[in-house]
């Protein structure tokens, strides 16, 4: 997905079971550079980071990554057409909730609205009603190199690194809740940053992303992948529904924040929806309730995907023997 965005250069911090990169070096592509955490077993992913910027070059813009989650082309997208030089990704569905609970979920609250929106509360612990919240950090950041500026700075301060560049005192104290800071969470980091008044701008999705911690996670996200088209495709897809929907609202007199309204759902959703950024099944849920709420016939909204070339579908000879059905049974008469 971020390969699709340009990115050329991969840093994969590795601790346990990290020898098992180097037999899977080749199926990871060009570019990429493994990092050993040698201390893995008593550090936080602060560390990690930490680590990893030594070896990007300084200015550089960057996204960062957790190592546990996979998520679709139109996820990356969103955080990259995004506003802000420090950006990141909350799941509007939040779907930590249901496999392990809200109190583990890394829980984002916010203030403002559209490019004004920003990061106010973001991790666990910390005492964000399950109702204000959101969504879940969906553990995928983008630094812009204002940005990555500031990361830097920051994780001097924090670290305690060279306070003579940052301007800081020798006496400058962590927050109690950031220590020890070698086994601090990004998200610790990036709310000790809003705490500090940093902008930290949302780029909201629905779907399309997957926490893989057990198997039964891993389950669940081959489920969901497995037959998934395209990302261009799909986004082609979902834009020509969100064009019907947004058609049948017109001819009934319903802008988009009423629609959202009557059908109980965010306005977020729908503008996703409209902009291609949501995925097949969770566009088919939000016209689902279309058709229910209003007098719409469901076949008025959903499109199937193009699955031509310029119209038209070639089938093979080969793919007609391998998806053949001879069936051998009796007929009335009992021949076969």
């Amino acid at each position: 997905a971020l390969r699709r965005l340009g990115v050329e250069d991969f840093y994969i911090c590795r601790g346990w079971k990290g020898d098992v990169f180097e037999d899977h070096l080749d199926e990871l592509g060009p570019g990429v550079q493994l990092i050993d955490c040698l201390d893995f077993a008593s550090t936080g992913m602060l560390e990690s980071l930490r680590l990893a910027l030594r070896h990007v070059e300084v200015g550089r813009a960057l996204y960062v990554c957790y190592g546990d989650i996979i998520f679709r082309p139109c996820v990356a997208r969103q955080l990259l057409e995004a506003h802000g030089d420090i950006r990141v990704v909350v799941n509007a569905a939040a779907p930590g909730r249901q496999s392990k609970g809200f109190a583990e979920v890394e829980v984002v609250s916010t203030s403002g609205v559209g490019k004004a929106r920003l990061v106010r509360r973001i991790g666990k612990n910390r005492h964000v009603h399950e109702a204000d919240m959101a969504g879940e950090f969906a553990g995928l950041m983008k630094f812009t190199a204002a940005g990555r500026q500031i990361l830097d700075e920051t994780l001097k301060r924090l670290f305690q690194e060279d306070t003579s560049c940052t301007g800081q005192s020798t006496t400058f104290t962590l927050p109690w809740w950031l220590e020890p800071v070698q086994r601090a969470s990004l998200c610790d980091l990036l709310q000790y940053m809003a705490d500090e008044g940093v902008s930290i701008h949302v780029a909201m999705g629905f779907g399309g992303w997957h926490e893989v911690n057990t198997p039964q996670d891993l389950q669940r996200a081959w489920n969901d992948t497995a037959l998934f088209l395209s990302a261009e495709d799909t986004r082609e897809q979902v834009k020509a529904m969100g064009s019907c929907l947004l058609s049948e609202a017109n001819d009934l007199k319903r802008p988009l924040p009423i629609v959202a309204k009557e059908l109980n759902v965010s306005l977020e959703l729908l503008e996703c929806l409209l902009q291609g950024n949501l995925e097949v099944s969770d566009a088919f849920d939000v016209i689902r309730k279309m058709s229910e709420v209003y007098a719409v016939p469901l076949n008025d909204l959903w499109l199937d995907a193009d699955d031509t070339n310029c119209g038209v579908r070639c089938f093979s000879l080969e793919a007609a023997e391998s998806s053949s059905r001879v069936l051998d049974r009796q007929d009335k008469s009992g021949h076969r």
